[in-house]
Formats: structure tokens, C-alpha cells, sequence
């Protein structure tokens, strides 16, 4: 069962609550990657095959997007296909874009792995580690001309003097790199509650995700 308890709101003089999430199986993540095996390495891989099978679509909406439009191929939807993107929330004036840079960058995926590899990898990580990443690279344009997907595994967020993330470092053996925050998409896997992954020294919360494994 989740509890709350009362914790101190520093500089505000109050109090907040905040979630505990229940006792985990383990919180190493080396420790996480051995326990996918059997019928667990069966359920997470069936699920991240069918996550990564999904087709990625970009869609925006005609009138205010025209300006960014212009040029592009594009696709006009049915008023039933935008009835069920929009699911009654907002007008329906969307289009699907069918050529973009964005899902270049997708497609060709990082120098190891296809696209659907790439996918497949990222929903494994987020299934047994509860956190995945995936380095942006910038070309000498500065635009993003390549992603790399990192060993989630050995990937820690660092933090500033007042807790919020100004990065990413890699790190195994006597292998040690930092990435800044906008350089990594960052995905995480929710639970109720946030904790810090052991050997992570901050007493912060919600830094890291939780995966299937974990929870």
C-alpha cells in the first residue's frame, strides 16, 4: 500500500505531503537488467516489439500552423480521423504531416540500430529501468543530424546546489561522460511516489523513473 507523510516545505514555512512508494524489489539497475529474464524478458519484449511496430505520426493544426506548412507535404484527414485525434477536446482542423526533419531524425535512428530497434530499446530500458535516454546529436549547423541512444544502465542525472537537473553523466570502468540537459531526451517511467536510484547521493525525489521490474 502507498502512504503519505508530512514533510517540511523549506523557505515556505508549511507543510507538503508527498507520496512513498511501497518496498521495491531492487533499485541497482545492474541488478534490474539480471532480473529480465524468463517470463518478465518475455513480457517487457513483447510489449516494447508492439510500442516500437506503432507508426510515429506528426500532425498539426492547419490554421495556426500555416505559416509552418507552407512547403510541406501534408495529408488532409477525415473529419472521423480528426475526430478521433482530437477526441472532442479541441477543433479539428489537424493535417498530417508526411515529410519533416523530425521524422528523418527518427527514421534513421542511431549508427547501431534501426528505428525500430531504437524503439524497442528505449521501451525495454523504461520496462526494466524505469529510464531511458537518448542523446540529440548537433551537427556543425546546429541543427540535430544523428541520435544516440546511452546505457541507461550507467546513466545518472546530475544536479545543482538546489536540486534541479543540469545534465547527464555515462559512467562505467574508467569510461566517464557528461551531457547537458538539451543534448538528452530524457524518458521516464511513472509511478506513484519518486525515489533516488541507490548510489545516487542527492535526497531529492522524482529524479529518476520507476520500471516494471522495480515497482
Amino acid at each position: 500500500m502507498f502512504s503519505t507523510k508530512s514533510m517540511p516545505q523549506n523557505g515556505f514555512g508549511g507543510l507538503s505531503v508527498g507520496v512513498q512508494a511501497p518496498p521495491v524489489i531492487s533499485r541497482d539497475p545492474l541488478n534490474l537488467m539480471s532480473l529480465n529474464t524468463g517470463a518478465i524478458s518475455a513480457i517487457t519484449g513483447l510489449n516494447a516489439r508492439n510500442v516500437a511496430n506503432a507508426k510515429i505520426r506528426l500532425y498539426a493544426h492547419q490554421r495556426s500552423g500555416r505559416k509552418m506548412l507552407n512547403g510541406l507535404n501534408i495529408r488532409q484527414l477525415s473529419k472521423q480521423e480528426q475526430k478521433g485525434i482530437a477526441r472532442g477536446s479541441e477543433s479539428a482542423d489537424l493535417v498530417e504531416i508526411m515529410e519533416h526533419p523530425a521524422l528523418e531524425l527518427i527514421a534513421r535512428a542511431t549508427r547501431h540500430l534501426d528505428e525500430n530497434g531504437m524503439r524497442q530499446t528505449i521501451e525495454q530500458h523504461l520496462h526494466v529501468l524505469g529510464n531511458a535516454y537518448v542523446e540529440i546529436v548537433i551537427g556543425k549547423s546546429g541543427i540535430p543530424v544523428a541520435l544516440e541512444l546511452l546505457p541507461a544502465e550507467y546513466t545518472t542525472v546530475l544536479l545543482d546546489r538546489d536540486g534541479f537537473e543540469v545534465g547527464y553523466r555515462v559512467r562505467t570502468g574508467g569510461y566517464s561522460k557528461d551531457y547537458p540537459t538539451e543534448n538528452i531526451i530524457a524518458f521516464k517511467g511513472t509511478c506513484f511516489g519518486g525515489f533516488v536510484r541507490s548510489g545516487n547521493l542527492s535526497p531529492e525525489v522524482g529524479i529518476y523513473g520507476a520500471g516494471w521490474v522495480e515497482s
